[in-house]
């Protein structure tokens, strides 16, 4: 991480001198929320009811030049809860802080993005960890990720993207994972028309858990019983992928995108396993040993996109590996529909449908059927745009997790109202 955040800062001090323009852009967001199931948890168990104000200041710092720009931003998300005996102990400050630069030269573009993020594992975003846990806890992510784009012919180009993240959790009892992962790819696509371009991609990533798991092992030498502490290192696990695919401008209005490809993984951890000696001095060990999986599956990502007067319609498909903060390596499968439409110049209303469906990927039982989840969400919104300064969001989110049994099935519904306004950027040339 440091050798990352260094190299941010060697990117922004090497950009050339000149008529640099700065600006400031702060914006402030409070919200409001009743949600009826904060926690996720089936309707059997005890449900909580809330209802949250949340406070949301942002601001942003950007600088550009001809050939080269950065920026730094950073948010805040003071959430506070009421409604339930146990309301206060949701009550959160995340934050997020991120950076970014481009650099560009007739034939290249260098770019670099980090981040820094405090929040918790109860949110409201879908991804694989939705509903893995129905607890308030503390979730530090800190993560960089350079890329650089060649162009080595008018209509070829290479693209290289490279990602390091670190994920650690603040309550080791909770049965969660700090881990790292990293990740990089490959990737050239060729032009071969004004409508289509062809592209593939080779991809690399390493998986690392780093907790250990310490236990009591017991030791029989005969004539007395000892106990000694064995310790099981964190899994790991590598993956190799191959995609090919490509974009297609079918009219003015009508396009898409879709790549398809393989990957093989293979994990290595550890387990204990218990060794006897049947000959004098007569002694039973408990230790462990190293094992390795391979599993295989198919990628694939998509997306359509279909414009009309006054609609825009999109539909994403993909499936893809992601680390999770269970220890293990997910296949999630997603499948999002979007709909937005314009009623007038201020307002537009918008529908998503999105399923998601995640289990283990790795090949070893590391997942129980409770953590092989399902999500169904349908989220109706609308937006009311007066100027440029302010908007009023309304939205309603329905979302059903079916966690592997009926018993475990969850239901959610969330409603906010939310103001935003956004000041004016000041802008000061160099």
């Amino acid at each position: 991480m440091a050798v990352a955040l260094g190299s941010a800062l060697t990117l922004i001090a090497a950009a050339p001198a000149g008529a640099a323009e700065w600006t400031i852009g702060p914006a402030l967001e409070m919200r409001g929320e009743y949600n009826d199931n904060v926690r996720l948890r089936p309707s059997d168990e005890n449900i909580r009811s809330v209802r949250v104000a949340r406070l949301l200041p942002l601001a942003d710092m950007r600088v550009r030049e001809p050939n080269w720009e950065a920026s730094v931003e950073g948010r805040l998300d003071l959430q506070r809860y009421t409604g339930a005996d146990d309301a206060e102990d949701l009550d959160r400050e995340n934050g997020r802080l991120g950076i970014a630069s481009t650099y560009n030269t007739p034939r290249t573009t260098w770019g670099l993005e980090g981040r820094y993020e405090v929040d918790t594992t109860l949110q409201d975003e879908l991804t694989s960890d939705l509903g893995l846990v129905t607890e308030q806890i503390e979730r530090t992510t800190k993560q960089v990720a350079p890329r650089v784009g060649w162009a080595i012919t008018p209509r070829t180009r290479l693209k290289v993207d490279l990602r390091y993240q670190e994920v650690s959790i603040d309550d080791e009892a909770a049965g969660l994972s700090d881990f790292q992962y990293g990740f990089v790819t490959a990737a050239l696509s060729r032009e071969l028309s004004r409508r289509l371009t062809l592209s593939g991609a080779l991809g690399y990533s390493v998986f690392d858990v780093l907790d250990k798991t310490r236990f009591q092992a017991v030791v029989f030498t005969g004539s007395a019983f000892t106990t000694g502490q064995i310790e099981l290192e964190g899994a790991q696990a590598k993956t190799a992928s191959l995609r090919v695919g490509g974009s297609y401008e079918v009219s003015p209005t009508l396009s898409f995108d879709l790549a398809v490809g393989a990957r093989r993984t293979k994990t290595r951890f550890e387990v204990a396993q218990a060794v006897f000696f049947t000959f004098p001095p007569f002694s039973a060990v408990i230790g462990t040993r190293e094992e390795t999986i391979s599993s295989t599956g198919f990628l694939i990502n998509g997306e359509l996109r279909k414009r009309f007067q006054r609609t825009d319609l999109s539909l994403k498909l993909s499936r893809d590996l992601s680390p999770s903060i269970d220890g293990g390596l997910d296949e999630t499968d997603t499948v999002t529909l979007g709909v937005e439409r314009r009623i007038s110049p201020a307002v537009k209303a918008g529908l998503t449908l999105e399923h998601l469906q995640t289990e283990e990927a790795t090949g070893a039982a590391t997942q129980s059927d409770e953590q092989e989840r399902t999500v169904l969400r349908i989220a109706p919104r609308i937006i009311w745009r007066p100027n440029r300064r302010w908007s009023v969001v309304a939205k309603y989110t329905h979302t059903r997790l079916d966690r592997g049994n009926r018993e475990a099935m969850a239901k959610q519904n969330l409603m906010s109202l939310s103001l935003e306004y956004t000041w004016p950027r000041a802008s000061i040339p160099d």
